[in-house]
């Protein structure tokens, strides 16, 4: 592309000089208040269209710099990785990963929604990934249109997914929290619930943040909770979850795959991952389970469990209020 710049330039400067040339020749020895040829008139009006289309050319045809929408691939490399590979066609995004090849044993798994649509999940798992992350819903009214039909095809593919909450700062946790109970019930899957805060850039909104996990723990009641950060937060949200008490994990959004800390349950490695071949090759986020396959089972059996208390409790609640409206 700026070989064909380059080239357009020379050209428009050869016609250009060629134009003022053409001119000084022509009216060479003119007198003022002569009046102008054919030949004169003519060179004067391309001369003006031709600095004009350029002009017009170089301010419209040239892409200009604009903000990118925050999606869930923000702060990772666009370089693509091979799943259960730490190897890209980038030799600086293959320094970012470890040598030792620690994703070799690690469990894999990627986070879709309508932005990031995908749909056939039985591929996806023959592929090597082993856990969804589903976007449920976005702020206090907003529920993501492929919500619905993944969780389906997750349960349909036997494959471990968990629901995400994309949490607004400019509504109260509570209403984050509210809206997303009462559109997800008890879909909530076997993986912890995620509240993504990986737009945030502002401290501030920590405290908000804890209180939407003390909300989500007191209405599912020992279902794990994570939330998904950048690097912009990272810091500060540890901090506050060891200051607090906070019973939550982090899931952090990295451009690598080196941050294992006990508190990052998964680490989203890359935002460039490559899934399947040919016409039906994708590029989705990928992430890794930060733990080993017993650990990842332990996991999803818990959530399981807290999935059929809740069930249980609900039905017992339902089973209460008819009673008491027969005895009244």
């Amino acid at each position: 592309m700026q070989k064909i710049v380059k080239k357009i330039q020379k050209n428009f400067n050869r016609v250009f000089n060629g134009v003022i040339i053409g001119l000084k020749n022509n009216f060479a020895g003119q007198k003022s208040g002569a009046k102008l040829n054919a030949n004169q008139l003519f060179l004067i009006l391309f001369g003006i269209g031709t600095i004009f289309s350029a002009i017009l050319y170089f301010s419209v045809s040239q892409p200009k710099m604009v903000p990118r929408a925050q999606n869930i691939n923000d702060d990772v490399p666009t370089t693509p990785v091979q799943i259960g590979s730490t190897k890209s066609d980038n030799d600086q995004a293959d320094s970012e990963l470890k040598s030792d090849n620690i994703l070799k044993n690690k469990i894999l798994g990627s986070y879709f929604s309508s932005e990031n649509p995908y749909s056939d999940f039985s591929s996806m798992r023959d592929s090597g990934l082993n856990f969804l992350f589903i976007r449920a819903t976005q702020d206090s009214k907003t529920k993501d249109a492929l919500f619905d039909v993944s969780t389906k095809r997750a349960k349909e593919a036997d494959i471990p997914y968990g629901d995400v909450l994309f949490y607004d700062p400019y509504v109260s946790s509570f209403a984050n929290y509210d809206f997303f109970a009462k559109t997800v019930g008890n879909n909530i899957g076997t993986l912890p619930i995620a509240i993504d805060i990986s737009n945030i850039s502002d401290p501030g909104a920590i405290p908000d943040v804890i209180q939407l996990v003390a909300n989500l723990k007191e209405n599912y009641p020992n279902h794990s909770v994570l939330v998904r950060t950048d690097q912009t937060l990272y810091e500060q949200i540890k901090q506050a979850f060891i200051t607090n008490s906070v019973d939550a994990k982090i899931w952090l959004v990295a451009n690598n795959d080196q941050n294992t800390d006990s508190i990052n349950q998964f680490v989203q490695y890359t935002g460039a991952g490559k899934i399947g071949s040919g016409l039906h090759e994708y590029t989705i986020p990928l992430s890794f389970f930060n733990g080993d396959q017993k650990e990842f089972d332990k996991l999803i059996q818990a959530n399981v469990q807290t999935n059929n208390s809740q069930e249980q409790t609900n039905s017992t609640d339902e089973n209460t209020n008819t009673n008491v409206g027969d005895g009244q």
